[in-house]
């Protein structure tokens, strides 16, 4: 049961003074049987009350505005969580899962809708073609679950330099690289394409030794949903589920649903952003 020590840093710095700073956070964790909030603080410059609410998704966000003049903002939180290993795979295989037409029903619950319906997202032949490549009506919806995280993994390069916040999944295909929000955004309009619910996660990974791809930042991961299970965490970054190395904050359409930080101001100043994540660990 590792403990893991991290510190979220966002520091916004304007060429001079704005007023009316309204922000919105997105830096709870989740609850939930994989993982435990010890404790955490969130520090933020002047010191403004925050708001806390939950979204229509159920995440925990807090909302806060700074009258200002103000030229830098910061905003940090330091928290320790526990997470806890969780045999993923042996638990799906002891239910009764993996039939297409569980799968289909789901687009007749209001509760999915949201998770099946690509957002912002425009049709591209080329993934049409190679999901149905897959022939998915033959196989087991977990195995290709599988197989798609494993295809982004393969098939796109890992480049911090390669894509923007708002790069569209358009644009990703056809570079055949970027970040973790890239690959995620990749897989969930694949997996919706075979009427699986996905979702994307906000997050960190806490990569302990094993050298895992995203860490220094805040994560992105896709969960898919299997009737009779729930929702499976996969992270097509690093080719494997979600367990223990995982912290989720939120989840959503996009990563526009889920941004940890992202707010407005009054005035013409231009803004700079910096944003850095440190993890430290420990086993029990």
């Amino acid at each position: 049961m590792p403990n893991f020590n991290i510190e979220h840093q966002t520091i916004y710095r304007y060429n001079y003074g704005v007023y009316n700073i309204k922000n919105l956070i997105k830096l709870y964790p989740v609850w939930n049987e994989t993982q435990k909030l010890i404790s955490q603080k969130v520090e933020i410059s002047g010191n403004p009350d925050v708001i806390l609410n939950t979204d229509t998704f159920g995440n925990t966000f807090g909302m806060f505005t700074i009258n200002g003049p103000q030229t830098e903002l910061a905003i940090t939180s330091t928290l320790k969580i526990q997470t806890f290993y969780k045999d993923v795979l042996a638990d799906v295989a002891g239910r009764k899962l993996h039939k297409w037409a569980d799968i289909a029903i789901l687009s007749m619950d209001n509760t999915f809708k949201l998770f099946l319906n690509p957002k912002d997202f425009y049709v591209i032949w080329d993934i049409n073609h190679l999901v149905y490549s897959f022939n998915p009506a033959s196989r087991n919806p977990l195995d290709i679950i599988l197989e798609f995280n494993n295809y982004v993994y393969t098939n796109f390069r890992y480049d911090v330099f390669a894509t923007r916040v708002n790069s569209t999944v358009n644009e990703v295909w056809n570079m055949k690289a970027g970040v973790c929000q890239d690959f995620a955004h990749i897989l969930i309009y694949m997996l919706q394409l075979t009427n699986i619910p996905a979702r994307y996660v906000c997050g960190y990974i806490c990569p302990n030794k094993d050298g895992l791809r995203g860490d220094g930042a805040s994560h992105a991961w896709v969960e898919a949903y299997l009737p009779n299970y729930g929702w499976l965490g996969i992270d097509p970054t690093n080719n494997c589920l979600a367990q223990e190395k995982h912290v989720k904050l939120a989840v959503g359409r996009n990563y526009d649903d889920v941004a940890p930080v992202k707010g407005e101001y009054t005035g013409t100043a231009s803004q700079t952003m910096e944003a850095t994540v440190a993890v430290s660990y420990q086993v029990d």
